[in-house]
């Protein structure tokens, strides 16, 4: 905010005194700078994106935009927000230019922004992979349908370092008999 004071004397009549008003007058603030780290990520048909609101800032924000591929699908997110999920028919592997602007309504009532240097990101999801099932069958002689083949594993038995063998009494007397 400025201050100032006019004052207005007459050369025409010098013994009129002079006048003198005190005016103020404020000035806008600069652009915004640009939100920074953002960040997006696909759950189709719906992006999310997220984004960090600028350190410092040359003015207040008031509101952000978001812009994908040069398209506003957002021209009034809270200031407090740093999260915003788009819908839409977003897919997977397509590339999307994503703009997220910081924006503040001026003395005019008019918005301005940040610049798009630093606030641009291209971003590009893949397609989540798919779990394949696998299914094994057996082959018959008669045409019943497959038989799926479950298998497990386990680890080997651990050795205790002691063997243990089942010996009948009658073998044992069988053999001192025959080597007598």
């Amino acid at each position: 905010m400025y201050s100032f004071t006019l004052t207005c004397k007459s050369s025409a009549t010098p013994d009129v005194p002079a006048v003198s008003k005190n005016a103020y007058a404020t000035t806008d603030y600069a652009r915004p700078l640009a939100p920074k780290s953002i960040t997006a990520s696909l759950n189709s048909p719906n992006l999310t994106v997220n984004w960090l609101p600028p350190s410092t800032s040359t003015a207040p924000i008031s509101f952000y935009r978001i812009q994908i591929n040069n398209v506003t699908v957002d021209n009034n997110i809270p200031n407090d927000k740093t999260s915003f999920q788009v819908s839409g028919e977003y897919k997977y592997d397509t590339d999307y230019k994503i703009v997220v602007s910081a924006c503040y309504k001026n003395n005019q009532h008019s918005s301005v922004c940040s610049l798009r240097n630093g606030n641009e990101i291209s971003f590009r999801e893949s397609k989540p992979s798919t779990t394949s099932t696998i299914t094994t069958a057996t082959a018959s002689a008669t045409a019943a349908a497959p038989t799926p083949i479950t298998a497990t594993t386990a680890p080997p038995p651990k050795s205790t370092g002691v063997h243990s063998y089942s010996i009948s009494i009658s073998m044992i007397i069988f053999s001192l008999l025959f080597f007598i």
